[in-house]
């Protein structure tokens, strides 16, 4: 994707004019002197002060002291730098702590000051990372004098409290009312808003506050998401997705396309996408059992919940002829220790597989039913029906069933 740049060489004034503002003038780093003087910044950000400066270095190298030195030799200097922050030219350098809540990047944090990275609404968060306090101890200058600087360059430039009226045109392009307004205390832009907002547009909607600020601040790839948004164009899955932790590191766009189409929870969809299961499995199932995909995608996310593996064979089987739901990873657990004991040994030579057990267990319904095939020589599906026919009437489940599934499962599965 290709974002709107804004340039962070911006003059000291509004539209790269000269700044000119008053300063308080000390001779004294901590005491107030209620005097002030005119400075000039120019736009190639050089100064003019009414102060020769040459006198005054040899004035401190006796030992004494001069803010306007200070000032054009730090605390200017570091206004630069801050400058395309408080003008949104420059995103802030913030890190998703959890759900809404944001914190300063550790390289912006300092002990102190930042509450040993608490996390906070992402306004809350912008608005201390701009704090004249926060900004004065990461550039070691003078709190008060960069704030001389800061309020005298927010009376030219208008304000940094709101976006510049010009901005309207893209507010039509936002979900919420005063969305312009959150998004600039945000730190972003209307320009980059503007351009995200056009970028990742999606037909007859506005998009929502939360994704724009993912799309700058998040680790999601822009392209990645650009392509799942055209499989599946709803902005609020836009923003879930924007809000994962890089998730276009688990699968490609077409896989979670695919997953989000099935029409289960988003919560199920990590789930599945995140243990890599194939969405191939899904849209097998539902059209052999002639289920709806939801349906087919929570079986197949069950069994995966299960700590269970099966393959598409073994999953068409079950869902043709298995007495219960797949079973719970507690009753799971309890079976495979109970065949395979941590402080003992097997219950039976060559014992199955936990998914074997899985399968087994929910096809006769019953641990004890599954010990008694175990005894049997059962190791896996393919050995229950002769099982089950040798139990005729105390049969748990239909031989013929369960061998019709097999052999239909054979023909559709190879």
């Amino acid at each position: 994707m290709t974002l709107h740049q804004l340039s962070t060489s911006i003059g000291p004034g509004p539209d790269g004019g000269a700044l000119e503002l008053s300063v308080e003038c000390r001779s004294h780093a901590t005491t107030s002197s209620h005097v002030s003087h005119p400075v000039t910044i120019h736009p190639d950000w050089t100064v003019e002060t009414p102060h020769d400066l040459d006198a005054e270095r040899v004035a401190m190298a006796f030992g004494g002291y001069s803010s306007c030195l200070t000032l054009v030799e730090r605390t200017i200097p570091a206004f630069r730098r801050i400058l395309p922050l408080l003008t949104r030219h420059q995103a802030l350098d913030l890190e998703h702590a959890s759900a809404d809540k944001w914190r300063p990047a550790p390289r912006q944090r300092i002990k102190g000051c930042c509450h040993n990275g608490t996390s906070w609404t992402i306004t809350i968060v912008a608005a201390h990372l701009r704090s004249t306090a926060h900004l004065a101890l990461q550039h070691d200058v003078p709190e008060w004098q960069l704030g001389n600087l800061i309020d005298g360059a927010a009376r030219a430039w208008g304000t940094f409290d709101r976006p510049p009226a010009t901005a309207q045109r893209t507010a039509a392009l936002i979900r919420e009312a005063w969305g312009l307004t959150d998004l600039w205390r945000a730190g972003l832009h209307p320009d980059t808003v503007h351009a995200l907002a056009v970028e990742f547009a999606i037909p007859g909607e506005q998009l929502p506050v939360d994704l724009l600020v993912h799309l700058i601040h998040g680790t999601v790839d822009r392209t990645w998401l650009r392509q799942v948004i055209d499989q599946h164009p709803d902005p609020d899955t836009a923003v879930w997705l924007a809000s994962l932790h890089a998730p276009h590191h688990l699968a490609d766009a077409d896989t979670w396309a695919r997953w989000l189409g099935f029409g289960i929870r988003r919560a199920d969809v990590l789930t599945a996408v995140h243990a890599g299961l194939d969405p191939d499995d899904v849209e097998h199932l539902a059209t052999l059992r002639r289920w709806t995909t939801a349906r087919a995608a929570s079986f197949v996310i069950a069994w995966n919940a299960a700590g269970s593996t099966l393959s598409r064979r073994e999953l068409l089987v079950l869902a043709q002829v298995s007495a219960t739901d797949p079973p719970t990873a507690g009753a799971l657990d309890t079976l495979v220790d109970r065949v395979v004991p941590p402080d003992g040994p097997a219950q039976c030579p060559d014992p199955p597989l936990r998914s074997d057990l899985g399968a087994l267990l929910a096809v006769l319904g019953s641990a004890p039913a599954v010990m008694r095939a175990l005894r049997a020589g059962v190791r896996r599906l393919d050995d229950l029906p002769a099982h089950l026919a040798d139990l005729g009437d105390n049969a748990p489940s239909d031989p013929q069933r369960l061998a019709t599934a097999l052999a239909t499962a054979n023909s559709t599965t190879t």
